[in-house]
């Protein structure tokens, strides 16, 4: 027996330090710097850090899940509330505006509640349109007789209408934090339409929306990040 213990001891020591080696890895490899109140996290691990920002998307959108019917509903209500008071104090002349929202599925917060508002101050619908697995459009909306189900399960506005650039975009997300970083739903889609709008020097608003349960600690940001000019919830506005 006390052969056998003295067999398992070099397995356990090796064992032992393979996890203090593990946890020094990762020590160095996410560093968080406090400057204020502001928390960054900078991940030097390439594989980590596209781990970290899974994690915390799949967080966020298992606090989403949890809401129930009634408290997305109130809650998408009370933060398209804010978005309007954003809007009436930005847009002085909504005819001249196209705003672009976006048909939610699942238990996305839901953008429609405000398209009432700004049609009824005679402003431009439009939501987007995946046409591949690359490109994405925004097309004109005004009725939902116009709307098909088209890629992943979404309703999108039918090829007769036209395709617009819109002055302002309500950007769903999975997670955000303080500091208004936000996190997509990693296919890259809004990322690259609204790189387009800037190679063709259309200036554009970026809103992100979504639910306050949806924030995390601290986003590892990239370099290509789709920046935002704010987070709206049913709390407020949070600006970037």
């Amino acid at each position: 027996m006390l052969g056998t213990r003295n067999q398992l001891f070099p397995s356990v020591v090796v064992v032992h330090l393979f996890c203090i080696l593990i946890t020094f890895w990762l020590l160095f490899s996410v560093i968080c710097v406090v400057e204020g109140h502001c928390l960054t996290m900078i991940v030097s691990s390439p594989s980590l850090f596209l781990s970290v920002r899974n994690s915390l998307r799949q967080f966020g959108l298992s606090q989403r899940d949890h809401l129930s019917l009634e408290e997305r509903s109130i809650f998408s209500q009370q933060a398209c509330f804010h978005v309007s008071e954003y809007l009436a104090q930005k847009v002085s002349n909504f005819s001249q505006i196209i705003f672009a929202g976006y048909w939610p599925i699942r238990s996305e917060i839901d953008p429609r509640p405000l398209f009432d508002f700004i049609s009824s101050r005679g402003g431009n619908l439009a939501l987007p349109v995946v046409l591949d697995d690359k490109m994405m459009v925004f097309r004109r909306f005004s009725d939902e007789k116009q709307l098909e189900l088209m890629h992943f399960g979404i309703f999108c506005p039918n090829s007769e209408q036209t395709v617009v650039f819109p002055d302002f975009i309500l950007v769903p997300l999975s997670a955000f934090d303080r500091q208004a970083h936000r996190l997509g739903y990693g296919a890259g889609y809004y990322d690259r339409v609204i790189a387009h709008f800037h190679n063709q020097a259309h200036p554009v608003h970026l809103l992100g929306f979504g639910f306050s349960c949806q924030e995390v600690l601290s986003i590892p940001a990239r370099a290509d990040d789709l920046l935002v000019e704010g987070i709206f919830t049913e709390k407020g506005f949070l600006k970037s």
